[in-house]
């Protein structure tokens, strides 16, 4: 294996870390909001409470299947955790929205981006594309929200 092929996988490797650190609060958050104990999450989810912890403390070790297994039972999109990684894995600065408790507005503009883009230039990795991207996920600065 090539050092650039290593250090690509570690990249990689580093990315998911993230993404399973912010799934993993967000799961916390969520089930304490709803008043659950890990043991009720974690017999919903058909996980044992040990595994629970280790999805909620952003264990590597975790599985993104149960961090989706976990986010609907608790009615979390799985966007919560795509979308970060989508952003991660270019190099794009991870709005704030992103990190909270209810990002259902932030998922839906996105959504909306994602519809409008014309996909036969994006299909040729038009760089215009994605920097449209990013600006329009910016917080509006009277709002808070995404443009």
């Amino acid at each position: 294996m090539s050092h650039q092929s290593i250090a690509h996988e570690e990249e990689r490797a580093s990315v998911l870390a993230e993404v399973k650190r912010i799934s993993g609060r967000r799961i916390e958050v969520r089930r304490r909001s709803q008043r659950k104990s890990q043991r009720r999450l974690a017999a919903e989810v058909g996980i044992g409470v040990r595994w629970l912890r280790e999805i909620e403390s952003g264990s590597p070790k975790s599985r993104i299947d149960e961090h989706i297994r976990c986010a609907h039972v608790l009615g979390l999109s799985s966007a919560f955790l795509m979308i970060p990684m989508l952003l991660l894995e270019h190099r794009l600065n991870l709005p704030r929205q992103f990190l909270g408790e209810d990002m259902d507005e932030a998922e839906i503009h996105a959504y909306k981006i994602l519809a409008a883009i014309d996909m036969i230039p994006l299909a040729h990795h038009h760089p215009i594309q994605r920097v449209h991207f990013v600006e329009t996920m910016e917080p509006n600065e009277q709002t808070g929200s995404p443009r």
